[in-house]
């Protein structure tokens, strides 16, 4: 009796999975179209320099290119949950306080882990002409976006010529090519 035909995607969540389709790919380059820094809650004259810290940080983000108005509001959540958790007074501080901001900030992509758990990547381009991609440095680029040593590039003619000009066993002065 035959069952089922097999699924093309797997059930369950698999969380070091690379399949491009996956996962949301941005170029690696700073996002210029957040709105303005709001202004500091209550009578506060400024935020305090960790929430300042975060807006510059986060706004400039390259997969801010694809928030809507709510992810910039829960940007501004965060920025004032920081605010708050930094101005009070360091025997008041709440573990509830520290994981809100931790939850909120991976809910947004931000930080290593914030970027795993949202599928989020970054791919650094290799532009033509760019100091280190030439021969001497060659740079490849791989699926994942990271950019590896490609090592030296030798043609295929000096490669062949090589590997033919080596002296076969028994030939020679008794040494032998080894690959």
């Amino acid at each position: 009796m035959p069952g089922p035909a097999p699924q093309e995607r797997k059930h369950g969540r698999t969380p070091n999975s690379l399949s491009k389709g996956d996962w949301n790919e941005y170029d690696d380059v700073p996002f210029t179209g957040a709105p303005p820094m709001p202004n500091p809650p209550g009578r506060a004259k400024a935020w305090h320099e960790m929430a300042a810290e975060l807006w510059k940080t986060a706004s400039v983000m390259p997969h801010c290119m694809d928030w809507r108005a709510e992810d910039w509001l829960a940007l501004k959540v965060l920025m004032y949950e920081v605010h708050r958790y930094y101005k009070t007074p360091d025997d008041e501080k709440t573990t509830a306080q520290q994981t809100e901001i931790r939850r909120q900030k991976i809910g947004l992509g931000i930080g290593e882990v914030g970027r795993k758990e949202m599928k989020i990547l970054y791919r650094q381009k290799v532009e033509p002409g760019r100091p280190g991609s030439g021969p001497d440095t060659t740079v490849e680029v791989v699926d994942d976006g990271r950019p590896k040593p490609a090592g030296n590039v030798v043609p295929i003619k000096d490669r062949k010529k090589a590997i033919l000009g080596r002296a076969k066993p028994g030939e020679g002065q008794g040494e032998t090519a080894v690959g």
